[in-house]
């Protein structure tokens, strides 16, 4: 385990601690709810660290919403930091491309705006030329299109953690905000701010946590870190689920390099 997941592991079992969290279930005790619905609620896990991010020339970590199911509910816990890695990263064992895109369309999302940003670093330069030539289809369907020409480590290079941290026991359609509530805010938002120390971000890509963050906050961050404030990658309302919003997105980041 790197000194960074080291850390990591540390804050989370403070977090787990101090919010009556049980440290095997998950479950938030005593009976703690998110509204009037009665839900029991389950702690969602451990942050992404993926396997090259200590290393990475660049740094970029993701800020999601919330986890959107109880992905281990069926052992009756939580994933650990590297029941997460494997969740997310277990095809990057594959020398070269995908059989399929094995992603859901956040993790597309995630997987093109790396790629977009770190292509020079790590000559992927023709693999976002191929995925980004039709800029109306879904990020989804583009990698499937190309499933065989694309690097497949991209996203161990990144991390990727959630602002609201709990779901719903056995909650298994995504969509939706219902999930997105705080128990306790101060220490939620202590953690997060504890996790963008640890990782210590070059770019901060926000997936449509922005809207529930104070801008004084995002404005403190910007001053050591490169924020890019978007929309989660599987809206598609007004497109934030194309190639094009990536190439939007890769925009933002260029012209601050200028």
């Amino acid at each position: 385990m790197s000194n960074l997941e080291i850390s990591i592991s540390e804050i989370y079992s403070k977090f787990i601690s101090e919010m009556s969290i049980n440290a095997n279930t998950g479950i938030v005790e005593p009976g703690i709810t998110f509204d009037t619905k009665g839900d029991i609620i389950r702690f969602g896990g451990y942050p992404y660290v993926g396997s090259k991010y200590a290393t990475a020339q660049r740094k970029i970590l993701f800020v999601g919403l919330d986890i959107g199911a109880d992905e281990n509910g069926r052992n009756n816990s939580y994933h650990t930091l590297e029941e997460r890695r494997n969740s997310i990263a277990h095809f990057s064992s594959v020398p070269t491309g995908f059989s399929n895109n094995p992603y859901n369309p956040h993790i597309s999302g995630t997987y093109a705006l790396t790629l977009a940003i770190l292509r020079d670093l790590y000559g992927w330069q023709d693999a976002w030329v191929r995925l980004s030539s039709d800029v109306n289809i879904s990020v989804k369907k583009a990698i499937n299109n190309n499933h065989n020409e694309l690097p497949v480590e991209i996203i161990e290079y990144i991390g990727l953690t959630n602002l609201f941290k709990f779901v719903s026991v056995n909650r298994s359609d995504r969509t939706g905000s219902r999930n997105r509530r705080w128990i306790n805010k101060n220490i939620e938002f202590k953690l997060l701010e504890d996790e963008i120390d640890i990782y210590a971000p070059d770019i901060i890509v926000l997936q449509g946590s922005g809207r529930y963050l104070p801008s004084s906050t995002i404005e403190s961050w910007r001053k050591n870190i490169f924020v890019i404030n978007g929309h989660h990658p599987s809206a598609w309302r007004y497109g934030e689920n194309k190639i094009s919003y990536i190439k939007k997105l890769l925009a933002l980041y260029e012209d601050s390099c200028l």
